[in-house]
């Protein structure tokens, strides 16, 4: 089986966390015989992990994350009519159309978003054809914003910024999740707190 990643940075050996976990998935279905590749998006910083992963998987892409300026993310944080924030914080065009030629170019048989903001590559992107889709849900972002506004302690701009965004993230979060094949989640907490929003 031909299986494509997508993340958020480039996951490795020594790295802690969620992209330690993607890198040990990764590992262990090219260690069954599966062709494994991988897209990225990538700060500067990470890129010295990238020439060793191209020479373990069958394909490696690092697309840049480029960071853009207050003002720009202010707009968007706050008013997006279609994005929220988390998601269009790692939102790339070139990653968009780099995952469809991919999976077309190498004829992959399921593509794999790790983290719930990667799952938009998978969601209304024009340049994807038809493949089996799967998000691996690391967190439920809607949950997350939702204890933002109600925890003691939330600086007052991030419990406001939240509560603007909820519903529209709760919409698109969901929508997402609903046109996906498959969704992954790390705990059966994790599971029903999904089935809760749903």
């Amino acid at each position: 089986m031909k299986i494509l990643f997508i993340t958020n940075r480039l996951p490795h050996a020594d790295v802690v966390g969620g992209h330690r976990l993607i890198y040990q998935r990764m590992e262990q279905l090219k260690a069954r015989g599966h062709w494994v590749g991988l897209i990225a998006l990538v700060m500067e910083e990470n890129r010295q992990h990238l020439n060793a992963l191209q020479h373990q998987f069958d394909h490696v892409a690092a697309i840049p994350y480029i960071p853009r300026p207050f003002s720009h993310r202010l707009l968007n944080d706050y008013l997006n009519p279609i994005l929220p924030a988390i998601f269009w914080k790692n939102h790339s065009i070139e990653m968009k159309k780099t995952i469809g030629q991919t999976a077309q170019e190498h004829r992959c048989d399921l593509l794999i978003a790790e983290f719930s903001e990667m799952g938009q590559y998978l969601y209304r992107n024009p340049y994807l054809s038809a493949v089996h889709k799967i998000v691996s849900c690391h967190r439920c972002l809607s949950d997350t914003f939702q204890k933002y506004i109600t925890t003691p302690g939330v600086p007052p701009s991030i419990r406001l910024k939240s509560a603007i965004q909820l519903e529209r993230l709760i919409t698109y979060e969901f929508e997402m999740y609903n046109a996906m094949d498959h969704i992954l989640t790390l705990t059966p907490e994790d599971r029903f707190t999904l089935l809760h929003h749903a």
